[in-house]
């Protein structure tokens, strides 16, 4: 399983694809830090970790991918010019993190798990590694890096930095409550890696996050 790991980022690498994302909500992300690591949703849940619902709670559940952890290939909320809906909180990865992966099965989407349903085939779900060089796509939202029934604790060492969003004026003190709590949980656990603040120009986040309640769902640090 190493082996296939190497060789998926040898093509990522190929593709220019050097570093993976992965975003969510504050109050998980400090879920995450007190861990020292990404966790999957599932193992969250049974523990009874803190953590904010997502709208693709249910179908991760269906579809047999509640205990995956999966990652962009892009910064979305700067590809997009807009929120992540998954979360302000961006953790960013060197993509060498998935060589290290003894026993981990590490797959690439076909097509976005929000589509998937029961009846499809895992080479309907998945590229093979041949396929990576000829149909992937860096940034395409399709084609996500995800390791697969990883019911463990995904460690920090290949952590480069860790973005969060300003969510505008209005929202000036859920930021500054956030960044209250993900500073101090991070130097509890020595988490030495940097902690940005994104100062968006020209994007749409600002005008998502006067909806207080999508604000306050992604920045709430209790529960």
């Amino acid at each position: 399983m190493k082996t296939e790991n190497i060789k998926i980022v040898e093509e990522l690498k190929k593709l220019g694809i050097y570093e993976l994302y992965h975003a969510n909500a504050v109050i998980t992300s400090l879920t995450f830090i007190e861990n020292k690591g990404l966790m999957p949703k599932g193992l969250v849940n049974d523990n009874k970790l803190l953590c904010a619902d997502q709208d693709t709670d249910y179908n991760d559940k269906k579809v047999n991918i509640y205990y995956d952890i999966f990652f962009d290939t892009t910064d979305v909320h700067n590809e997009t010019k807009n929120v992540n809906d998954y979360g302000p909180v961006l953790f960013v990865f060197n993509v060498d993190m998935l060589a290290k992966l003894d026993n981990s099965e590490v797959k690439i989407t076909r097509i976005n798990p929000i589509y998937w349903n029961n009846n499809m085939s895992d080479e309907e779900k998945y590229l093979n590694c041949d396929e990576i060089a000829k149909q992937m796509k860096k940034g395409d939202f399709n084609n996500q890096v995800t390791i697969r029934n990883f019911n463990d604790i995904l460690n920090f060492d290949y952590l480069k930095e860790i973005i969060i969003d300003d969510p505008g004026i209005e929202n000036e003190l859920l930021l500054k409550n956030a960044m209250t709590e993900l500073k101090a949980r991070m130097e509890l656990e020595n988490i030495s890696v940097p902690l940005q603040i994104r100062n968006c120009k020209i994007c749409e986040c600002k005008e998502k996050y006067t909806n207080m309640r999508y604000a306050y769902h992604h920045f709430k640090t209790r529960l």
